[in-house]
């Protein structure tokens, strides 16, 4: 976008509240929580005095870069897992190795962005910070703190990924691909993103049948024994 229109025409910027398309040009609120505007654009606090006008909780943040990845941080967990799987949160969360994979991946992205110079940090209405210490927790409690995270956050609710299979394109290059990515520039080893990435664009571009995957958690926690053998 800041090729096409130029950087003096991009503010950034991040929504927290959770929201779902139910048919075009209809969009419903389903959790109210927030904006976040990064950076230090001119016309950043008249945007941000408008929103708060409009009734929206609207914060700022000096660093775009660590606000981007903060929601990243948020956007991963039980996503990709979700979707591969054809599983709700709850379900990779109550089961004991798709729940190691999520820790693992949320792990990875920490360690990323640590070593990139920044730790997570709040957004509007979501502890990002408490999450980013709360995956180094011993597995067992991490397991239940965000087994409960995500029973109230996203419960039954289908992960935005679910909805790229098949479709050809995903945003997951954008998820846990710029994990891997930034990752890889910062030596930073990150094998769960790298693999939840690969087995989603798989599925997505269908090179792999989305049915050797659903409800067989086994055939991708496999995935990840024949990575360390």
């Amino acid at each position: 976008m800041a090729e096409q229109l130029g950087e003096d025409s991009i503010l950034p910027a991040t929504l927290t509240s959770a929201v779902q398309t139910s048919q075009p040009g209809v969009v419903r609120v389903e959790r109210v929580r927030g904006i976040g505007l990064g950076g230090d654009h001119p016309h950043l606090h008249t945007l941000q005095s408008e929103l708060g006008a409009a009734g929206f909780m609207v914060r700022h943040y000096r660093d775009p870069e660590r606000m981007k990845w903060s929601k990243l941080l948020t956007n991963i967990v039980s996503n990709a897992t979700s979707a591969i799987l054809g599983w709700t949160p709850e379900q990779v969360y109550a089961h004991p190795g798709t729940a190691r994979l999520e820790i693992e991946a949320l792990r990875e992205a920490v360690r990323v962005m640590r070593r990139s110079g920044f730790s997570p940090h709040d957004l509007p209405g979501v502890q990002v910070a408490l999450l980013g210490r709360a995956i180094f927790l011993p597995p067992l409690l991490t397991r239940r703190l965000l087994g409960q995270i995500v029973s109230k956050g996203r419960g039954a609710k289908k992960p935005s990924l679910h909805y790229d299979i098949g479709r050809g394109r995903s945003e997951v290059e954008w998820l846990n691909g710029a994990i891997v990515k930034r990752g890889g520039l910062l030596e930073v080893p990150t094998p769960v993103n790298r693999i939840l990435t690969q087995t989603l664009l798989e599925l997505v571009h269908r090179q792999r049948p989305h049915q050797d995957f659903i409800n067989q958690p086994q055939k991708l926690l496999q995935l990840f024994t024949s990575e360390r053998a």
